[in-house]
């Protein structure tokens, strides 16, 4: 009877009147899961205005891609301005908006849906396949700063291996960003700070600087080996 009401009535009619009780059943009724759960609305990246079904963004999904990506909020607004959120979009992909208390714990009890897990992109372990374009690209960058990491590796960090490929993974990042950029010639001479710094990697930063400050004029000729071998063409 239900697959017989059109989307448009049961988004406004059925849906506003229901929608709290399907998604409580979802957490509750483990026999009727499966069920329930092609019954679920939620608002999309994909419409402003239209709540989709699960079913309808699984039709959506991305060639190769596993996951239905999801982001909580208070509100749409507040989901769709993380930026876990905008990153996935710059990419293509379609993000569910979960802006209500029981919606979470909806999602939660769901294990998959048609063979797709659920993602939160606020957490860790968000991936994507890699482009052809974006691979070329990261392994020139990684070749052109060869010199600096193997530089840090080898002399500045060697006991300190999880920091410094926390600060590879953040240079690589920061450098891409700049290479994109049309002012980067601005934005990396007059206004060095601005860049964006994770946690560990600023620690690594000020580490270093100490480390450099501690050995004196120990480190010269290591210093001036290094700096004479160009990074850049």
């Amino acid at each position: 009877m239900i697959k017989k009401i059109a989307d448009d009535q049961y988004n406004e009619k059925f849906w506003k009147e229901f929608g709290t009780n399907i998604k409580l059943g979802v957490i509750e009724d483990h026999s009727n899961r499966t069920r329930l759960a092609k019954l679920l609305r939620f608002q999309t990246s994909n419409s402003e205005t239209v709540l989709s079904s699960l079913e309808q963004y699984v039709e959506r999904m991305k060639e190769k891609q596993d996951k239905i990506y999801f982001m909580a909020g208070t509100s749409r607004k507040e989901a769709e301005s993380s930026p876990f959120v905008e990153r996935l979009l710059k990419k293509g992909y379609e993000v569910v908006y979960l802006t209500e208390p029981v919606d979470e714990y909806c999602i939660q009890a769901l294990p998959e849906f048609d063979g797709k897990r659920f993602q939160n992109v606020a957490k860790e372990g968000v991936k994507f396949e890699e482009s052809e374009k974006a691979k070329e690209k990261r392994e020139a960058l990684e070749k052109e700063f060869e010199p600096l990491t193997t530089w840090l590796k080898d002399k500045a960090l060697k006991d300190k291996v999880g920091i410094l490929l926390d600060l590879l993974e953040f240079a690589l990042q920061y450098f891409t960003r700049l290479k994109d950029s049309e002012t980067k010639e601005a934005s990396f001479g007059n206004d060095q700070n601005s860049a964006p710094r994770s946690g560990k990697a600023v620690n690594f930063i000020d580490e270093a600087m100490q480390i450099d400050s501690e050995n004196g004029e120990e480190d010269d000729d290591d210093d001036e080996e290094f700096i004479g071998e160009p990074m850049c063409s």
